[in-house]
């Protein structure tokens, strides 16, 4: 049975993070990782509440999904990445396709052409 890969990183967290630690600001890193940890755990819960939907891994601000492809469906994405923003007030882009290569480069189109972006190999645009 054919798979889609969705693949999940949020948008701009790094350079959020560095620059608190640069200038010591450790509550604000705190602050920072606690809202990104909440908006993963609501994009967690609602790729796992659809059935045939399994995440190989969510950590950090990354999260990597395998789905039928016959199960896929681009509105659930974009439920997760409004769950995203709800919940942390940061932005998360998405890259799916039916290779885990291919759904790493939709990933890096998404963040090239923005933040909270889904482009999808079943579509071949931007979301």
């Amino acid at each position: 049975m054919p798979l889609i890969y969705v693949i999940g990183d949020g948008d701009n967290i790094r350079q959020r993070m560095e620059q608190q630690l640069l200038y010591g600001k450790l509550d604000e890193c705190k602050k920072v990782s606690e809202a990104i940890t909440a908006g993963m755990r609501c994009v967690n819960d609602v790729i796992t509440a659809r059935k045939g939907w399994e995440v190989v891994f969510c950590g950090g601000d990354d999260i990597l999904v395998k789905v039928c492809a016959s199960d896929y469906d681009p509105n659930l994405i974009r439920k997760a990445i409004d769950e995203f923003e709800r919940c942390s007030k940061s932005t998360i882009c998405f890259g799916s396709a039916s290779s885990l290569q291919e759904a790493y480069l939709n990933l890096r189109r998404a963040k090239s052409f923005g933040v909270g972006i889904l482009v999808c190999e079943t579509e071949k645009s931007t979301q």
